[in-house]
């Protein structure tokens, strides 16, 4: 299992060279859109805004919102645009499919926390938020909140220092993530919570990270009961749930790459040796789970770190973290991966991709492995589904 350390720290990087390129192109405007995530995948139309607790935007939502509604499209980072030149020109030039502040279908839907990589932005996953959306779960999204100091492999002090401070930190913003769904419980309890909140079905809850996000997402299965599935994109787990793994159902969708030293250069060299120390560990970590547990192993053929985000789906010069695969092709991969492993855990909707271990038939790029103490416990997860 592989993942670039310093790449974890957001897949908008990837993006960083292309932004030389466009500057021009934009000739100080900020509302041309040239290029278009994948369209959603799933029945519904998507709508998206923020998630307003107490006065303060808590989240981004994105959520099966009517039909036939006259919307203007949200945003790619619907923030006000600031920041690195690479963050302003992805507001200004990707095309979402949400409709900003669209009016909801009716109905409770199953919510599912996204939680982004280390330094990342609750928007680094819009593709899937969006899909996910589609097939009628609300993707609560949010920003890393403690997003310094920055991993650092360079010596073996300083991975020292980042090992200790990500398992501080992984608690930490598990904490949060917990905190956020004991006020929404709060909230709907009060009757005074508004449409977006009281569509939420918190008795059916799920995770879903990138890198970092994927370790905060197991870990916060580990606090919060609500939280009956999990998913990792390509993270190191760390802290409680790597030492004591997920009980709940469990999927990890890894990459492929095999990477080599950058340079001879001392620092380049050791960010590649502790890299690869870490990829041992928690590849033990997630064997002692999934043993353990059960659980999913999703290994897409041909992708690198940043294909598990919205960087393996926009245009790039400096390939930063992907690989070789057609970046759409990955995200179709993970999309229709994602969707039947929430769907069966808190729908209990059939779930045929992931019956049996093995290479995709409809796509062979994708090779799935399932460990089989998860058989045992799927009679029990289903009886609880409401």
């Amino acid at each position: 299992m592989t993942r670039w350390a310093l790449a974890a720290g957001g897949a908008a990087v990837a993006l960083a060279g292309f932004g030389t390129l466009v500057a021009a192109l934009m000739l100080g405007r900020t509302t041309l859109a040239l290029f278009r995530l994948p369209p959603p995948s799933g029945a519904f139309s998507v709508g998206t805004g923020p998630l307003v607790i107490g006065g303060r935007s808590a989240a981004q939502a994105w959520y099966p919102a009517l039909e036939g509604q006259q919307r203007a499209r949200a945003r790619y980072d619907a923030r006000p645009p600031q920041g690195p030149l690479h963050r302003r020109l992805l507001g200004a030039l990707v095309r979402t499919d949400a409709q900003f502040a669209a009016a909801m279908r009716p109905g409770r839907f199953p919510v599912l926390l996204y939680f982004p990589g280390w330094g990342g932005l609750r928007s680094d996953n819009t593709a899937l938020a969006q899909s996910l959306a589609s097939h009628g779960f609300i993707v609560l999204g949010l920003d890393d909140p403690l997003p310094t100091p920055p991993m650092d492999f360079s010596s073996a002090a300083s991975f020292s220092r980042t090992r200790s401070w990500a398992d501080r930190k992984v608690a930490l913003e598990a904490e949060a993530g917990s905190r956020l769904l004991g006020e929404l419980r709060a909230a709907q309890a009060a009757g005074s919570a508004g449409e977006l909140v009281d569509a939420l079905d918190l008795h059916r809850v799920g995770a879903f990270g990138f890198s970092f996000g994927g370790a905060v997402s197991a870990q916060l299965s580990l606090l919060d009961p609500h939280v009956a599935a999990v998913a990792d994109l390509d993270g190191w787990l760390f802290g409680e749930a790597a030492r004591d793994g997920v009980e709940r159902p469990f999927l990890i969708a890894s990459s492929s790459v095999e990477r080599k030293p950058r340079s001879q250069d001392p620092g380049a060299f050791a960010e590649f040796r502790f890299t690869r120390l870490l990829d041992e560990a928690d590849d033990l970590h997630i064997d002692r789970s999934f043993a353990r547990y059960g659980g999913y192993l999703l290994r897409i053929e041909g992708t690198d770190h940043n294909n598990f985000a919205d960087a393996g789906l926009l245009p790039s010069l400096r390939r930063t973290g992907l690989g070789p695969i057609d970046g759409r092709r990955a995200g179709r991969i993970l999309d229709a991966y994602l969707v039947q492993f929430f769907e069966y855990y808190l729908r209990g909707v059939a779930a045929p991709a992931l019956a049996a271990s093995g290479k995709d038939p409809t796509d062979e790029a994708a090779v799935l492995r399932v460990w089989p103490a998860l058989a045992s416990r799927r009679a029990e997860v289903s009886g609880r589904l409401p």
